[in-house]
């Protein structure tokens, strides 16, 4: 039977933790033309969903609605997901 640990992360390497962490992005809404943040997803999920095509939605609290990110989102998104993309200049 698996053992849960009891301290989140505890024994779990750096890279492990990161694939649990949300990501934050911005994607416009189609009804009120607004840029809203974007903050339900986990690292390891959005990466499954670019690799596999899988649709990621956006939502707006003020419009109460829900529409796939844009061809350019997704790019954005994907840069910042990547290994390259956290890295830091300097």
């Amino acid at each position: 039977m698996p053992i849960a640990n009891q301290i989140g992360g505890a024994h779990r390497s750096h890279a492990d933790n990161l694939m649990d962490e949300t990501v934050h992005f911005v994607s416009a809404c189609p009804g009120c033309l607004k840029e809203r943040e974007q903050r339900s997803y986990t690292r390891a999920a959005l990466g499954a969903f670019l690799r596999t095509g899988y649709k990621i939605e956006g939502y707006c609290m003020i419009c109460n609605e829900f529409w796939p990110i844009s061809d350019e989102e997704r790019h954005d998104l994907a840069q910042r997901l990547s290994p390259r993309g956290d890295e830091r200049s300097g």
